[in-house]
């Protein structure tokens, strides 16, 4: 999207929130927050193919969570703020999506806005399924974990140990510096031809061909520089360990225990809800993006209803002991830890991750601390989803 039009975007919608915190109607403490701009984070991916290794055992499973409620509607008075200051956002043309809140275990809204299908006019719903671009991460580093507690793979191996025909440049790269994104890898989504391509399917051998021959930005470990290349290359360490096919082993590792059925990175895939369609501003159609051009780095859509499962298992160690769990939550340099941001919202503790892509944007910003949480997923690229989170977080602040 151009910049000077996600720049007026942003004006409006810090014009809108100062509108609405001012408005009679509004009774919350909350100070007005501005919607800050966000580091638009690309990435987008959907199933690799088998891998050449012989398959190995199921991975084993706990049991999969309870089913939640779906479309929660406004109840008390921050619900009912929140609903509006949402609808004042849609109505701006500033937002289509599926929000979530929650605060203590406790669903507060849980709702769509806008259309998942504009020419349709089809509503979005709170089980409408969404791309999540780079908020795929987590969910790598968090199998990558996964795996290491299992004794499968270390975090000081060189990639090269997982790779056929390795660079020589790439030998003291290890799986620590993909997952804070360290390893000085050039961007491979940054390339000329990866617009070109975007729409058409390609498999996780194709995508290293692009970057495989291109030197080093740095000294692996010396710096931090947001890459996709790094989860490319640890969704192909997944395959190898797990004899699987990266969206296999998510199932197994990760999904199937939850319970969350509607995600995975197979966008043909029956949506019990249907699946939203992506927009660069409403009524806009956002140009095709193949998921697999993003592999592990961005593949995955979900639904709200599977993310908050994911939310809240991470509150346990129903997935990973909390002693990797508290690794992959210590910020690192550029305040990145193992596929999540790491930072803090008005002195409250804040582990989140945004994602982008051409027609989706999405957010979930985690404040541990309070137990609170807000999943944002936009059928719009436009949309400021971390400014949303931020905003929605300093109201449940206010009122709880």
């Amino acid at each position: 999207m151009p910049r000077n039009v996600r720049a007026l975007a942003i004006i409006v919608a810090a014009l809108l929130i100062v509108l609405f915190t001012t408005s009679p109607a509004y009774r919350l403490s909350a100070p007005a927050l501005p919607v800050p701009t966000s580091s638009g984070l690309a990435a987008v991916a959907p199933a690799a193919p088998a891998p050449t290794m012989a398959a190995r055992p199921a991975l084993a499973a706990p049991p999969a969570a309870a089913a939640l409620p779906s479309e929660v509607p406004p109840q008390g008075q921050l619900a009912t703020t929140l609903d509006g200051y949402l609808n004042q956002l849609v109505s701006a043309g500033l937002f289509q999506g599926v929000v979530l809140v929650a605060h203590d275990g406790q669903v507060l809204l849980n709702r769509g806005y806008g259309y998942a299908d504009a020419e349709q006019h089809l509503a979005n719903h709170a089980l409408t399924r969404f791309q999540l671009a780079s908020m795929t991460k987590p969910f790598t580093a968090l199998a990558i974990m996964q795996l290491q507690a299992r004794g499968l793979l270390g975090l000081q191996d060189s990639i090269c140990r997982y790779l056929d025909d390795c660079p020589v440049a790439w030998q003291p790269i290890v799986i620590r510096q993909l997952l804070n994104h360290t390893a000085g890898l050039p961007n491979y989504t940054d390339l000329a031809e990866f617009n070109d391509t975007q729409a058409q399917p390609a498999t996780p051998a194709e995508l290293l061909q692009r970057f495989r021959d291109m030197p080093l930005l740095f000294t692996p470990g010396s710096r931090y520089m947001y890459e996709n290349s790094d989860y490319v290359l640890l969704g192909m360490v997944i395959e190898r360990v797990t004899g699987r096919r990266y969206a296999e082993a998510m199932r197994e590792l990760i999904f199937d225990p939850l319970g969350m059925r509607d995600t995975g990175t197979d966008p043909s895939a029956p949506a019990p809800a249907g699946a939203a369609l992506g927009y660069n501003l409403p009524g806009e159609r956002a140009p095709l993006l193949d998921p697999s051009n993003l592999f592990a780095a961005g593949a995955l859509y979900s639904t709200s209803q599977d993310l908050y499962r994911f939310d809240q298992a991470l509150y346990t160690e129903q997935l990973l002991a909390q002693p990797l769990l508290d690794q992959i939550w210590t910020p690192g340099l550029g305040g990145y830890g193992y596929g999540w941001k790491i930072g803090s919202l008005d002195r409250h503790r804040k582990i989140s991750h945004p994602g982008r892509m051409d027609g989706f944007a999405s957010t979930i910003a985690r404040f541990p601390d309070d137990r609170v949480s807000v999943i944002v997923l936009a059928n719009m690229s436009a949309a400021d989803t971390e400014g949303i989170a931020d905003y929605i977080a300093t109201l449940v602040f206010g009122s709880v």
